[in-house]
């Protein structure tokens, strides 16, 4: 069983990501006048608002079910109902647009909201292992994105 597979863990860590990948960001600006400032963390922040989307949708999803407190525990009840579901608790658990269907969120939201979504959907566990630099102007759309889309999913608690 995971460490951190609560409601309280996801959802403090979502905007603890966040945050930190508005920091990355920011450190860009502190040390404009170095060479590469302007792409240094760039696949980092973008990185770590993914996560931090993930995170809030996890909690979220666990808070549907109030009598379950762990993330392994919903996945055995959604699985009663609906065998197909696919692991939440494992790598498809960083797929946001399925998090997101599986919460049942998508409906609730306005365009703004849909297209912060979209945006967001491009992010890929995988770009830990990502060598290659990311346009600061992609980075920065997406973690504004992030951290509004964040807030909106908190707020539906």
């Amino acid at each position: 069983m995971p460490e951190f597979d609560g409601l309280t863990a996801f959802r403090k860590s979502g905007f603890h990501r966040v945050r930190d990948a508005k920091h990355l960001l920011s450190s860009i600006q502190e040390n404009a006048e170095e060479q590469g400032a302007e792409t240094r963390h760039t696949r980092g922040a973008m990185y770590l608002c993914g996560y931090g989307i993930e995170c809030l949708l996890k909690a979220y999803l666990i808070s549907q079910h109030p009598h379950l407190q762990r993330l392994s525990d919903v996945l055995v009840e959604l699985r009663k109902t609906t065998p197909d579901v696919r692991d939440i608790c494992g790598a498809s658990g960083h797929d946001l647009p399925y998090l997101l269907t599986l919460t049942g969120l998508s409906g609730s939201m306005d365009e703004t909201r849909k297209r912060q979504a979209n945006l967001c959907s491009k992010w890929r566990s995988s770009w830990r292992y990502n060598h290659k630099v990311a346009r600061r102007d992609d980075a920065e759309a997406m973690v504004d994105a992030a951290s509004e889309l964040v807030k909106w999913i908190n707020s539906q608690f």
